[in-house]
């Protein structure tokens, strides 16, 4: 059992490497933890077009929100203990849901949804390389 001082010890590691979210799963119980930072702490002169969002970009075109990676790696559909697919197109998602996964090395960072709603196209498959910036979901 994990004690709330190695809790707020995750999520001061959160913040310090710019991540919303994290997600950790053993045998028989997951932990998911997520930051919510305040609206008016983003800094001055950054472009309000686009949001960090846990491991993607959002990009706002009319009721459709693009998922983009924020940093490069391998697409991953599922979770590497799992034979079934985070998402399918056509599934309803909330705010905060992990998508996918972008595999570096040995690190697994998750793909968020933005905000409630559905998948409209995956962008891209299973064990694509992707790049900052790379179209990932349509969510509408």
């Amino acid at each position: 059992m994990m004690e709330i001082a190695e809790i707020e010890q995750l999520l001061r590691w959160l913040e310090e490497a710019g991540l919303d979210s994290i997600e950790i799963e053993g045998p028989e119980h997951g932990l998911r933890l997520r930051l919510q930072r305040d609206a008016g702490s983003a800094e001055a002169g950054e472009p309000s077009a686009v949001e960090p969002s846990g491991s993607s970009e959002r990009r706002r075109d009319d009721a459709t929100e693009i998922v983009a990676a924020r940093g490069p790696g391998q697409f991953q559909d599922r979770h590497p203990a799992r034979e079934k697919a985070f998402v399918r197109v056509g599934d309803s998602v909330c705010s905060g849901d992990i998508l996918a996964l972008i595999r570096t090395g040995p690190v697994y960072a998750p793909v968020t949804a933005p905000r409630d709603g559905r998948v409209e196209q995956i962008l891209a498959a299973a064990g694509d390389l992707v790049g900052f910036g790379s179209l990932l979901f349509r969510i509408r």
